[in-house]
C-alpha cells in the first residue's frame, strides 16, 4: 500500500484524524502529476475521518453521496468526513464536472 503524503510531512507518511483506525477501511488512488485526481473511498457500513490529503490546487469534484445522487451531501455539509460507502474525488481547481 502506498504511502499517503502529508501536508508539510518530509517523511511523506499521513496520520489519520483517528491513529487507532485501519488504514484498510480507506481506499486512496491518486492519477496524474502536479494537481492531478485524488480518489477517497470508505469501504465501511460507517462514516469514517477524512485522512490527512494534500489538496492544495484541488477541490472536490464529486461526491457519491451528493444529493443529485440520492445522498445526504449538500454544499452546506461540511467536509469533514467520509460518510458510510462514499467515495469522494478531488481534482484541478476550475475542472467541476
Amino acid at each position: 500500500m502506498r504511502e499517503i503524503r502529508q501536508s508539510g510531512s518530509e517523511g511523506g507518511e499521513a496520520e489519520l484524524n483517528r491513529p487507532s483506525l485501519p488504514l484498510s477501511n480507506i481506499l486512496i488512488l491518486e492519477r496524474g502529476v502536479g494537481p492531478g485526481l485524488i480518489a477517497c473511498a470508505n469501504l465501511t457500513a460507517e462514516a469514517l475521518p477524512l485522512p490527512m490529503l494534500e489538496l492544495s490546487n484541488r477541490a472536490l469534484l464529486l461526491s457519491t453521496e451528493a444529493i443529485r445522487y440520492g445522498g445526504r451531501r449538500d454544499a452546506d455539509r461540511p467536509l469533514d468526513g467520509l460518510l458510510p460507502y462514499e467515495m469522494l474525488l478531488f481534482g484541478p481547481k476550475g475542472q467541476l464536472p
